[in-house]
């Protein structure tokens, strides 16, 4: 209901304005001057007419998503969306709002049916969604193909790369690759500016610190350079704003525990779990 409230509003505002804007010359400066705005603009109706198409083609091509949304109907969204995936008629937004649904109802699956289809049909949108379609490897507890899956897009140059360079390193840990993690890490350490990312390289490293003084060394220099950068407001707007990604969004919790070990006293190396 409020949607078609704002939709019809839209209308009449848009309508409105452009009847006062068009007939303005008139009431204010007579008849004959307004014959000659009209011949001298004659193309400003069609312009309007244009864009009003244009917009309301838009609003109308997704009025069932935009009623679907109103209501919060998850499932009928995933759905919905899905089938426009499969159809091959999606929108880069459409591809957003059914990875939200999809995690809302707990469906990794649909995620990598779309992935399939979204990598066929649109191969240059790969870079853009990868930590999207990254999401169900993150989730699914299959360590292999996690890495087989960020271990592609390492030389991606998006404002992306950052985070699937430490969800690369993140996999390595996970299988068990602990050499190569470090590596990944070290190198994060300074080409990382995401303070989010920073910190979550900075808490893998506290889980070698124990029996690496290399490791040590850099989650020393990761936490008291983050720590004198960001002092907690500051981190909590970084936070905040780093939360809009839709990966910190799905890591909340390690997140959660990699602020703790940020703003803790001490190295506290013993609290950490050895991985060698």
């Amino acid at each position: 209901m409020k949607f078609k409230i704002i939709f019809t509003l839209f209308n009449i505002v848009i309508l409105i304005s452009f009847i006062i804007i068009f007939f303005m010359p008139f009431f204010m400066l007579g008849w004959d001057y307004t014959k000659e705005f009209w011949v001298s603009n004659w193309y400003l109706p069609i312009i309007f007419i244009v864009i009003m198409t244009l917009l309301n083609g838009y609003f109308i091509s997704n009025w069932k998503l935009f009623n679907l949304l109103e209501n919060e109907d998850w499932k009928q969204i995933l759905e919905y969306t899905f089938r426009k995936i499969n159809s091959g008629s999606f929108t880069k937004q459409q591809i957003k709002i059914f990875i939200n649904a999809a995690l809302v109802n707990s469906d990794l699956d649909k995620i990598r049916e779309a992935q399939k289809v979204i990598w066929v049909q649109k191969p240059g949108w790969k870079d853009e969604f990868v930590l999207y379609f990254g999401i169900p490897y993150l989730l699914g507890n299959d360590p292999p193909h996690m890495l087989e899956y960020f271990r592609e897009f390492l030389e991606i140059t998006t404002r992306d790369r950052q985070w699937v360079l430490w969800n690369f390193a993140f996999a390595l840990m996970m299988n068990r690759q602990f050499d190569e993690a470090k590596v990944q890490l070290a190198a994060l350490k300074d080409s990382a500016d995401n303070p989010v990312v920073r910190a979550l390289t900075g808490y893998l490293a506290h889980g070698f610190a124990a029996g690496d003084e290399q490791m040590r060394d850099l989650e020393k220099s990761v936490k008291e350079r983050l720590v004198a950068e960001y002092p907690r407001p500051k981190w909590d707007s970084a936070l905040a704003k780093a939360k809009e990604n839709v990966q910190a969004a799905v890591l909340s919790q390690l997140i959660n525990d990699a602020e703790a070990w940020l703003f803790s006293k001490g190295d506290s190396y013993s609290d950490g779990k050895e991985v060698q």
